[in-house]
């Protein structure tokens, strides 16, 4: 299935039928709260396990949205399921999957509630760089962010404003470089320092992708 940007992929309500796997493209996942505000939860990018959620509930309570021009592979959600009940190295990796992903889920809200805006967006880069690593989708010290000002604040919980004045602060500091939508990371160690992630945080990425 191929979807346009901006274009939705499932509503907060629906129930669906399928899950997906990214071949192409960005997607994100979103709650709109009570006072109008869209909060971002999570991001897929190309090799990611889309809406695994669906698998334990087909009911579900998010909003998917396209970032860009995507291409999906379609499976039927009772198909999956049936063949998960029967593989059990298949079920392993079902759970493996969403331990993970709730594992960074945490992480992430653990350390953006509670950091200024500047370790926010380091640590914002610094994780994107490492999943791409891991997805073998970069090699070097800049990658695409197709990500505009508004999304970023809907993940943070800031506004676009204030966004925009860290990155001007980033920029000054020598830390990054940014050209349309590409990242380029001037100084890992003080990126990773400020990330709050260990100094070998990139090694081990660059390992995982080597052994998978």
């Amino acid at each position: 299935r191929t979807l346009r940007a901006r274009q939705l992929l499932m509503s907060a309500g629906d129930t669906v039928s399928s899950v997906f796997t990214v071949l192409s493209g960005w997607a994100f996942r979103f709650k709109v709260l009570p006072d109008g505000h869209r909060r971002i939860l999570s991001y897929y990018i190309p090799g990611d396990f889309l809406a695994t959620e669906a698998l334990l509930n087909p009911h579900v309570n998010f909003s998917i949205e396209a970032l860009t021009d995507m291409s999906l592979c379609v499976f039927d959600r009772d198909k999956l399921l049936a063949l998960v009940d029967e593989n059990r190295a298949l079920r392993q990796k079902v759970i493996y999957l969403c331990s993970r992903k709730l594992e960074s889920l945490d992480n992430r809200i653990a350390y953006i509630g509670t950091r200024p805006a500047g370790e926010k967006l380091a640590h914002f880069f610094m994780h994107f760089y490492g999943r791409l690593v891991r997805k073998g989708l970069i090699a070097g010290d800049r990658f695409e962010l197709p990500l505009r000002h508004e999304h970023i604040a809907d993940t943070l919980g800031l506004t676009s404003v204030h966004v925009s004045r860290t990155l001007s602060e980033l920029k000054r500091a020598g830390l990054i470089e940014i050209q349309n939508h590409a990242i380029h990371i001037l100084d890992q160690p003080s990126m990773l320092m400020l990330a709050g992630l260990d100094s070998d945080y990139l090694s081990k990425a660059y390992a995982e992708r080597k052994a998978s």
